[in-house]
């Protein structure tokens, strides 16, 4: 029992061995300067492959946008080791460079840098431009394509100079992806004669700022779109037909205004002036009053000329009979118009 349990255990350190010594060797060696980079084979020690142009370093791939330059590796231009990765042409412009694809964290920050990064132009007398001739860049695909002339690609800032100092290419990006893409490229727009770019020191580490922020912004891009058919229904051009219809009961409403003509009932109005005789005389409710209506005679000239005559006498009554008449009658009248009056006035009052 105690011999199995002590072959399991031995079988258990030579696996931790093994994978201690496959990941030292995955490492760059200049890991101690660099702790925690990704990248294999920074410093170009680790042996070369050959290409068609010429020769990388091994672990890298190369890239071509433009001329065809060759790929060969420097003894004499260096950082650190014994050798260094060469672009170069005589007499042609060029575009070119190598990357490399490194198994990352996603969503978690990473910064990529050249430690050397340098070009050297002769012309064909084998004087020396020093001008800013040659752009060297390093970029990250945060998505792990192969790509450098991708949208995706986020580049560093260019050096032009002929400079050592590399500070400036280094730039960070949120991983999207388990796999994300280091570039290096060097742009020479025009020859200058013999033109060479030397790189050493290539570098990923994690950032020590994380950019959380960075991998957010694209995905809302898409979500705006959809509110647009939203604002469709907003016009209401149903609230507009059934206003019409209220318009046309209009038009009936004259039609009852012809209605209330056959209606005289005047005795609503007479209660409200003072007790004055001629407005009684319009609304006679006695039937008697209806044989009034056919005398043309007045009856209140009777009633005033009564006390006016002269001298009255029994012979000229016995000779004018209708006069005699008329004044019964309009006495009669002029008694049934103030008991009229008095009943309304009565009623009105209780």
């Amino acid at each position: 029992m105690r011999v199995r349990l002590v072959v399991t255990l031995g079988f258990l350190l030579l696996g931790a061995v093994s994978i201690a010594r496959a990941q030292d060797e995955s490492r760059c060696p200049e890991v101690e300067n660099i702790p925690g980079n990704l990248v294999f084979n920074c410093s170009f020690e680790k042996g070369w492959t050959h290409i068609d142009l010429g020769e990388i370093g091994e672990g890298w791939r190369y890239f071509v946008e433009a001329g065809r330059p060759a790929f060969v590796h420097s003894t004499f231009e260096r950082r650190h080791g014994n050798t260094a990765q060469q672009i170069w042409s005589d007499g042609e412009a060029f575009t070119a460079g190598i990357y490399q694809q490194v198994n990352v964290t996603p969503g978690v920050a990473y910064q990529a840098h050249v430690g050397w990064a340098v070009f050297a132009s002769t012309n064909p007398d084998g004087s020396r431009n020093t001008g800013p001739l040659i752009e060297r860049r390093i970029g990250i695909d945060p998505t792990g394509g192969t790509d450098p002339t991708s949208g995706n690609v986020l580049w560093s800032p260019s050096l032009w100079e002929d400079t050592k100092d590399s500070s400036i290419l280094s730039v960070t990006a949120v991983a999207q992806g388990p796999v994300i893409t280091v570039f290096v490229r060097a742009h020479n727009p025009a020859s200058h004669g013999a033109d060479q770019v030397f790189f050493d020191l290539v570098s990923l580490v994690v950032s020590p700022e994380q950019l959380t922020s960075t991998p957010v912004p694209p995905t809302p891009t898409s979500t705006p779109a959809p509110p647009t058919p939203t604002s469709t229904p907003v016009p209401p051009t149903p609230i507009l037909t059934p206003i019409p219809p209220t318009a046309t009961p209009i038009p009936p409403s004259p039609t009852s205004t012809a209605t209330p003509t056959p209606l005289p009932p005047t005795p609503t109005f007479t209660p409200v002036p003072p007790t004055s005789t001629p407005l009684p005389t319009d609304t006679p409710l006695p039937p008697t009053l209806a044989v009034l209506a056919a005398a043309p005679t007045p009856t209140f000239t009777a009633t005033e000329n009564l006390p006016s005559t002269p001298s009255p006498s029994s012979g000229v009554a016995e000779t004018n009979p209708d006069i005699s008449l008329y004044v019964a009658l309009s006495s009669f009248l002029l008694a049934g118009i103030l008991i009229a009056v008095a009943l309304r006035w009565w009623k009105r009052s209780s």
